[in-house]
């Protein structure tokens, strides 16, 4: 290789990294939660029942699990507010959706947010019917910027004990 091509190498390499940058996959290993982005940002995503954060992927009926995404920014902007969506879907081991929420955030389709305010999500899932014991589910929830193509994702895979 030719120096000339080296540095092409290189350019195109620090191209491709500097246009990721607000790409990424995390998972925590005690939780099971699995996160990706792609245009949106965060700084902190997990689970929590109560005031503690989950380090199991088995909960009781009755449980309320909760998903704070946090430091989120990206957003695109219009007139001064954001517009934001989220979904949270439970699927069944046959792959059925047993709860199905398309989008928990129309309510604010009309109006917008201020960044700020769509700077913290949290979705929140109780467990019970259509739940049930024994069986293993699979959470699936995305955030997304309503202006453009940028979102979140979340997903855990989880039994009911």
């Amino acid at each position: 290789m030719t120096m000339k091509t080296n540095y092409l190498v290189l350019f195109i390499l620090g191209t491709f990294l500097f246009s990721a940058c607000n790409v990424g996959v995390k998972k925590d290993l005690l939780s099971g939660l699995k996160v990706t982005n792609s245009g949106l940002s965060y700084k902190d995503a997990y689970l929590q029942i109560g005031d503690k954060k989950i380090t199991s992927t088995e909960f009781k009926i009755g449980d309320e699990i909760v998903l704070y995404v946090d430091g989120v920014e990206g957003y695109t902007e219009k007139d001064g507010k954001v517009y934001i969506g989220a979904s949270l879907d439970i699927i069944d081991p046959s792959g059925k959706k047993v709860m199905d929420n398309p989008d928990l955030f129309t309510g604010y389709d009309a109006t917008g947010l201020a960044k700020e305010q769509a700077a913290v999500i949290t979705l929140k899932l109780t467990t019970g019917p259509p739940l049930v014991t024994g069986v293993k589910y699979v959470w699936k929830s995305k955030i997304w910027d309503k202006n453009s193509k940028s979102e979140i994702n979340a997903e855990l895979e989880f039994t009911i004990k």
